[in-house]
């Protein structure tokens, strides 16, 4: 054991012996990064080529490199900025370098085709993942690689579309292909409705030859897919889509510990992401149609948009806690609101204006972050290890900081920029993921570990760092016919990292076929770190214009840009909710251990149970849950939540029924049921049974009592 006079002593030591990286930490736009206790050091080995060396203190993940050093040569880039901050100058080099590496001719994958390579020039996930996945592929596209390479989109999305199988005629319909989730895939998981953001976005950037081959074929995939989606997971009752949330897709990272071994209860719940990204989907096909003159598809996907935010806002809105569900947990029958908060979820349904001003902000003011930046979701598990839980995710971070600038919430674009950043300086990389409460890529030898799961320049991590910079703090923003600059910068973004200078550039940024370098005047200095810049005044090729939004046929080849910026102050009560990193403050209560009739279940004071009966809540902040099941003679279905009157943190759910009569229960076996199609297995189940021609027919029944009966079908995908 070490004594604590020891660990203080060797503290101070760590301080003294990097007293210099601490006194000149980047507070003014020196070539040093602090993060916690790790630092990062930046050396100019030829500025005019954009050559630089970055090195750190950090423990890198599987401690590589292992010198702790790379060198970033950025001579070749024709993408530049300069904002006379030569790590931050050099960070976007790097996240242009890593996109590159990430630029292959050819993917491969042990889970595919028995792992034989397939040659395409499409984006690999990241250094550990040499595939293309649907939903990675799509966020990073949506974020800033359309803009880097528009036709290795275009081939990484039509890769992730796929046919149907021959025996199912369809007449060579095109539709979107499922990424693996808890269960299996489709439709478990059902977020693949991402790749509308990404063709989108692709759409805009396309060469019009190929933009016009591209927007039918967009719209046969997407048309395809959201009309399956409707008879297959949509619910006719809530006005939701069904399935796994989107990206959060390792069962007890974000669910119930029980769904390891039963992912019914995952299948049939509605979560935010998932229905925010159908309503994204059914808008931009909606868009798509329109384009092509088909109006009479224009109206009804219009129209299934806007009933489906209606059934968001009736279904998934917290009003008491001005905010959003992150799912309704549903055993089939009844659904559950869980009280837990998902960021990628509350941040597109910011972007997408599904929350108004008001309710944007109050989202974004109340969302817990941490000194690293804000976990992806809210609040932990304990005994979970660190992956979705406990976790940040800068792709996340970067939706996060572009929903903060949509609702001009200055503190939360700061934050975010600030957490990306010196989490890639740090770690030489733009990493897949990092500790909450630590911001280390690799924790080891704590009571929670992880990230189990990590890799350098992950695709959408460097995306997100892309995007914050071109289309945050450059704010350039693409439309389906032109182009625009709207900035915004926080003051404390430009008092701590653009100190030294009154003007920024972003060089050569391209758009089709035309460049635009972009200047940005800042006015007089703000010495506080309150309010931001936006767009006062814009000129386009030395003339003035009033609106910033420019035709693509007006463009020249080579485009000038002279942004002139003004400070504005605070008007929507904007502020963050710092967390302490104590885990009282962090992690939400056990879930309760049910047993009938048992008296005092609770001792903590502080622990108190909710309680849903059939669908409707019975009982609130009740500290004996068994004394509520006791008042209820017949048979019914049960949902217990745990919470702790400290924090204000809700459990999972534990779902059970209470049975009065056992004679009430009827159970069908596999091997009472005849069938057509498939085949019996030990008496026990059927195997390849499920075409459309397949049948299975249980044996007459009757039923001991007159009501209401739940219907269970066990099977495993």
């Amino acid at each position: 054991m070490i004594s604590n006079r020891k660990i203080f002593y060797l503290l101070c030591l760590y301080i003294i012996l990097n007293l210099k990286y601490f006194l000149f930490a980047d507070t003014n736009y020196q070539n040093v990064i602090t993060n916690g206790l790790n630092v990062a050091k930046l050396e100019i080995l030829n500025q005019k080529m954009n050559q630089y060396e970055i090195s750190t203190t950090a423990n890198l993940r599987d401690n590589l490199p292992s010198n702790k050093k790379i060198k970033i040569d950025g001579s070749s880039l024709d993408k530049t900025i300069n904002t006379q901050n030569n790590f931050f100058d050099a960070l976007y080099l790097l996240a242009q370098i890593e996109a590159l590496s990430n630029s292959v001719e050819r993917i491969q994958d042990g889970a595919y085709d028995n792992g034989k390579p397939y040659n395409i020039s499409v984006f690999e996930t990241g250094e550990k993942w040499t595939y293309v996945w649907t939903r990675d592929v799509a966020y990073s596209i949506d974020l800033a690689l359309a803009a880097f390479d528009p036709l290795r989109s275009l081939n990484s999305l039509l890769f992730k579309s796929s046919k149907y199988k021959k025996n199912i005629k369809r007449n060579n319909a095109n539709m979107i292909v499922q990424d693996t989730g808890s269960g299996g895939s489709y439709p478990i998981s059902s977020d693949r409705i991402v790749w509308a953001l990404g063709a989108w976005e692709t759409l805009k950037h396309l060469p019009d030859t190929e933009r016009k081959l591209f927007l039918g074929r967009a719209y046969d995939i997407l048309s395809c897919t959201l009309d399956q989606d409707r008879r297959i997971i949509y619910d006719e009752v809530t006005g939701l889509y069904r399935g796994e949330q989107s990206f959060l897709d390792w069962r007890e990272q974000s669910y119930p510990q029980w769904t390891y071994n039963n992912v019914n209860s995952i299948a049939v719940s509605k979560t935010l992401s998932v229905n925010v990204l159908n309503y994204i989907a059914l808008k931009i096909t909606a868009q798509c149609a329109k384009e092509l003159f088909m109006m009479g598809a224009y109206k009804k996907y219009d129209q299934w948009a806007q009933d489906l935010k209606s059934s968001i806002n009736n279904h998934l809105l917290n009003k008491e806690k001005d905010s959003y569900y992150a799912y309704l947990l549903s055993d089939g029958v009844y659904n559950y609101p869980v009280e837990k908060n998902d960021l990628l979820g509350l941040s597109l349904a910011i972007i997408s204006g599904i929350a108004d001003q008001s309710l944007s902000t109050k989202i974004l003011n109340k969302y817990p972050v941490g000194p690293y930046g804000p976990s992806v979701i809210w609040p932990q598990e304990k005994n979970i290890p660190i992956y979705h839980n406990q976790g940040i995710w800068p792709f996340v971070t970067a939706y996060w900081i572009k929903a903060a600038k949509k609702a001009k919430h200055y503190q939360a674009v700061a934050h975010g920029i600030s957490s990306m950043y010196r989490l890639t300086a740090v770690n030489l990389s733009n990493m897949e993921n990092y500790d909450f409460t630590s911001g280390e890529a690799e924790v080891r030898n704590k009571s929670i570990n992880g990230p189990v799961v990590n890799s350098r320049r992950q695709l959408w991590s460097v995306a997100g760092y892309l995007s914050i910079i071109e289309n945050v703090i450059f704010g350039a923003d693409i439309s389906i016919k032109g182009i625009s600059f709207n900035p915004f910068i926080p003051s404390k973004i430009k008092n701590s990292l653009f100190a030294n200078t009154d003007k920024i550039k972003l060089i050569n940024y391209k758009y089709k076929d035309t460049t635009h370098n972009v200047l940005i005047q800042f006015p007089k200095k703000e010495n506080k770190d309150q309010g931001w810049y936006e767009l006062e005044t814009i000129k386009l090729n030395g003339k003035q214009i009033s609106k910033s939004l420019v035709d693509y046929k007006r463009l020249k080849k080579s485009n000038n840009w002279i942004i002139t910026l003004s400070h504005k102050r605070d008007k929507y009560g904007c502020k963050l909710h710092h967390i302490n990193l104590s885990e009282d403050d962090i992690y939400s209560p056990a879930m309760p251990l049910l047993v009938k009739n048992e008296e005092n279940n609770t001792r903590d004071p502080n622990i108190v149970y909710n309680i849903y009966s059939n669908g409707f809540f019975v009982a609130l902040r009740t500290n004996d849950f068994s004394q509520i099941f006791n008042k209820f003679d017949k048979n019914h279905s049960f949902a217990v939540q745990t919470v702790d009157l400290q924090t204000e943190y809700s459990s999972h759910f534990v779902l059970t029924n209470i049975i009065q009569n056992q004679n009430n229960i009827i159970n069908i076996n596999a091997s009472e049921m005849i069938n057509l199609g498939g085949h019996l297995v030990n008496n026990h189940h059927f195997e390849n049974w499920g075409y459309k021609t397949h049948y299975l027919k249980t044996p007459d029944f009757n039923v001991p009592i007159t009501g209401n009966y739940k219907i269970i079908c066990e099977y495993s995908n």
